[in-house]
Formats: C-alpha cells, sequence, structure tokens
C-alpha cells in the first residue's frame, strides 16, 4: 500500500532560504541537499543458508530525501517521551502540489533522544517477546512510536511484506540543532538481520515453549550496514501518519 504525502517544494525551499519562491529548480534543490539524505552500504551477509535477503555484499542505496524531527509521546495532552524520528525514502519529497508517494523500500530510524551523541542500536530481536509484540502491531510503527522497551531502532522495510531489523552497533549523531538545519551523523557497522511477515507469523504458530528455545539472532539472514546521515530537521507529521497508515 502506498501512501501519498504533501510536502511543497516551495514552502520549503522558502522556509530554509535556498531559492527564490518564483523560480524552483528541483534539481537544484536536491543537489543543495535541501531536503537530506541517507546513504547505507551493506556488506558480509550472513546465514545464507536461512533465506534470501534484499542486499549482497557491496550494495547500496541513496535514500535522496531524509528528514528528522522530535517526536512526542503525549499523555492527556502532556508530553511524556521525546525521541528522535528520522525517515528517508528513494522517492524525491521535493514536490508539488500532487503529492509525491512514498514507496518501499525507505529507511526509518528511532533514537530514544535528541541530542548528538552515540546510540546503541538495540532492539531486542534476541527476544521472542519482540516477535510476539510485532506480530500484533503494525510493523511500521517501529519506526514511528516511540517505545523504550525496543530502544534505539533502525528498520529498512524493503517491500509490505519484508524488512531489516537492526539489533546492534551504533548510530553517531555529529549535530541535531534547530529547526530547518541538517541533523547530521553516521551509520557504525550496524546489524540488521532480514524478516518477512511469513516468517513471524511461522514463529507465532509454533509451541510456546519451542518458541522460546530458538536461537533467534541466528534464525534470518543478516547484513552489516555504514552510512551516512544528513537529515533536514522539518515538520514531519505527514510522514509520520503515511506511514503508520502504510500497513
Amino acid at each position: 500500500m502506498r501512501k501519498k504525502v504533501f510536502l511543497m517544494a516551495t514552502a520549503i525551499a522558502c522556509m530554509f532560504g535556498f531559492a527564490s519562491c518564483d523560480d524552483l529548480n528541483i534539481e537544484k534543490l536536491t543537489e543543495a541537499d535541501v531536503i537530506g539524505h541517507i546513504n547505507i552500504y551493506a556488506s558480509n551477509p550472513t546465514n545464507t543458508d536461512k533465506g534470501d535477503q534484499y542486499y549482497a555484499n557491496g550494495d547500496s542505496t541513496n535514500f535522496k530525501s531524509a528528514l528528522c524531527n522530535v517526536n512526542f509521546t503525549y499523555e492527556d495532552e502532556i508530553s511524556i517521551d521525546a525521541g528522535s524520528v528520522f525517515v528517508g525514502t528513494e522517492n524525491n519529497l521535493l514536490t508539488s502540489t500532487d503529492g509525491v508517494e512514498i514507496t518501499l523500500p525507505l529507511i526509518g530510524i528511532n533514537l530514544r533522544d535528541t541530542v548528538p551523541g552515540s546510540y546503541e542500536v538495540n532492539c531486542p530481536v534476541n527476544q521472542i517477546s519482540f516477535f510476539e509484540h510485532l506480530d500484533t502491531v503494525n510493523w511500521m510503527s517501529l519506526i514511528t512510536t516511540n517505545n523504550s522497551e525496543l530502544g534505539n531502532v533502525v528498520v529498512i522495510p524493503t517491500s509490505e511484506s519484508a524488512m531489516y531489523i537492526a539489533y546492534n552497533g551504533t548510530i553517531d549523531i555529529e549535530q541535531f540543532q534547530q529547526m530547518g538545519s541538517l541533523v547530521k551523523g553516521t551509520i557504525n557497522n550496524v546489524h540488521a538481520v532480514y524478516v518477512t511477515l511469513d516468517d513471524v507469523e511461522a514463529l507465532m504458530a509454533l509451541d510456546e515453549t519451542v518458541r522460546k528455545q530458538i536461537d533467534l539472532i541466528n534464525n534470518f539472514p543478516q547484513i552489516t550496514l555504514n552510512g551516512v546521515i544528513s537529515c533536514r530537521r522539518a515538520n514531519i507529521g505527514e510522514i509520520i501518519t503515511a506511514l503508520d497508515e502504510m500497513q
């Protein structure tokens, strides 16, 4: 399922002062990194006997549109938690009033703080309780929902039925500043398992005792990811809503 977002090129360009509102050039705005980017590089595929996966050694993806912002959790209209959400897409989100569809693959990063620093990727994919949770929620919520029990999350949905979920490595954020600025960082030796929805359903079909005995980390194909982050900090509420509704 694809969802359309309406991030206006005119509004974005004028807000950040990168171009005349009367003379927009989408290609030049992209080259100027007006809307940011996330580049990832794949290496060292392992557990190849466990099934096929999206990336092979040496593959890379340029998510040429990348936005981020603080993501608040509210309870009774009071903010009780704040994290950082980054979303990178291969689609160019500098668009007209016709909108642009978010398609897969995309990358989503959800960090448990909003300041520069080194964030350990620690989503608990070695615990069956994580997959029990994944079986009951919209899996896009791993990106869009602050959940301290899931730690710092990196997810790359490659289709509506498959995704990479990172379980260790680090995201180093070098600068996280005011709205309109670029939030910059690196993805360092992030290890991720490749999981399909069929895999999750198969796990849930097993007897509970059997499920708890499975070596989950080694039950899936894996890849190592490195990369660079240069995300424009902006209002991403529309993107969050679109992602939550994709499945």
